[in-house]
């Protein structure tokens, strides 16, 4: 038992070796690009906070911290999001960040979460959020960066949704709902009627009545999802109605308007408005969005909104933030679906050198005149090859080069094993040649 854990990793953590890692690297290369593109700048953070940190931000979620004490006594907890890490930056750092602050963080996070092909207890999210800005154009290049990561990912059919907080309060008062506690078991409940949207208004029905919601909660909330059209305009427009004379849905829904106002065209096509989507985290008080990827059972592989009173947490001073994250582990499990994986050409120009025992020296200056262009691998040891040639394509390697002596050296070109034997004078532009074509 002792050597089987030994040789074991947590449940819902990975190791990522080899080509695997450059996927991974590839992902977080587009979205750290876009990120950059929009005017973000880079943040690190802690992987352990002080307990206190995260106390009173998550609601049910906080269930799923992971809880450390050091020899001091001190309570730890590791970073459930870096969210909340951002929000106590920006109060320790006031001299050294001015506003609006735009910065995204591609870090770790943790989670004591049920494990499945969506949900991991170690995680990357790739966070970008802007503080300092209150206008909804801050809202609206969140989504326009929702839709430029993925679709610079690969992604050709995928849906932005959003909702707003506002909308939910508006349903709590025409529930007669109006207090803190009744606003989150609504948001609690329309939480729930998202995880069975797929089985329809009855479904929905008949879960939330399972779980004793009121109703009055159960009736506006199906009657809200049967407003929902394809449109995001006219969702908004039947919505307006419905909400007559409760001015918070106003606000709401006017936000939504203002949002679909700045983004493009090309954007505003895959965007729903779905009054199922809540988002888990209670510090939410505007817009909220997610997405997901057609086509495949998965979940969101993105997910933020506004937040304008998590800062004021931790400084006493309100100020207003908006910001998303994609889900890393979970954009990959969907490239793997799609086989989006297996269309990226990823692999570097490696070249692969052959070992000659009885003229390493050769080997060992070709390998030093290579590198001044290119990356060059020694197979130490080895000559055979058959044995090289696998090697080579197991790890990705678009040339081989076997040195025969002191003028003459075999070129195979990676993967249809073709062979020539030329002149060490040429070797060069044969290389550059050989890529090429390659």
């Amino acid at each position: 038992m002792k050597r089987s854990i030994a040789n074991s990793i947590p449940l819902g953590t990975e190791d990522v070796i080899g080509y695997d890692a450059r996927i991974k690297d590839y992902v977080l290369g587009k979205i750290g690009s876009v990120y950059e593109r929009f005017g973000f700048e880079p943040l690190y953070t802690p992987l352990v906070e002080n307990a206190e940190v995260f106390n009173g931000h998550h609601g049910e979620g906080e269930a799923l911290l992971f809880k450390l004490s050091d020899k001091k006594g001190e309570q730890l907890v590791l970073k459930y999001d870096s969210t909340v890490p951002l929000a106590r930056v920006v109060s320790m750092y006031p001299d050294r960040i001015k506003p609006p602050y735009k910065r995204y963080q591609l870090q770790e996070s943790f989670r004591d979460d049920e494990v499945d092909k969506g949900h991991f207890r170690e995680f990357v999210q790739c966070d970008g959020d802007i503080v300092g800005a209150e206008t909804l154009l801050a809202d609206a290049e969140i989504v326009m960066i929702a839709y430029e990561g993925l679709s610079g990912i690969g992604f050709d059919d995928f849906t932005i949704r959003l909702n707003h907080r506002k909308i939910m309060h508006a349903i709590a008062e025409k529930a007669g709902v109006y207090t803190q506690a009744g606003v989150l078991q609504i948001q609690r409940a329309i939480d729930y009627a998202d995880k069975v949207i797929k089985d329809g208004v009855d479904g929905i029905r008949k879960d939330l009545k399972r779980r004793e919601v009121d109703d009055k909660v159960v009736d506006i909330i199906c009657e809200l999802v049967e407003m929902v059209t394809d449109d995001a305009y006219e969702t908004l427009n039947n919505i307006q109605n419905y909400f007559k004379g409760f001015d918070i849905a106003i606000e709401g829904i006017n936000d939504l308007k203002a949002i679909l106002e700045y983004i493009p065209e090309k954007v505003r096509e895959v965007i729903k408005i779905d009054f199922t989507l809540a988002r888990g985290a209670d510090y939410y008080t505007g817009f909220i969005l997610e997405a997901v990827i057609n086509g495949i059972k998965l979940g969101a592989v993105l997910g933020g909104g506004r937040f304008d009173n998590l800062v004021e947490a931790f400084s006493d001073e309100k100020v207003p933030a908006v910001g998303m994250a994609f889900g890393l582990e979970r954009i990959i499990t969907a490239m793997k679906e799609l086989k989006l994986n297996e269309k990226l050409h990823i692999a570097p120009n490696k070249i692969l050198l052959m070992d000659n025992l009885a003229k390493q020296k050769d080997v060992v200056a070709c390998a030093e005149m290579l590198r001044e262009k290119f990356d060059v691998s020694i197979l130490y040891g080895i000559e055979d090859f058959d044995t090289a040639y696998e090697y080579a394509r197991h790890y990705h390697f678009k040339l081989m080069v076997e040195v025969k002596d002191t003028k003459v050296v075999k070129i195979t070109r990676l993967p249809v094993k073709y062979s020539v034997e030329y002149s060490a004078e040429v070797l060069e532009n044969v290389v550059e040649q050989g890529y090429t074509v390659v």
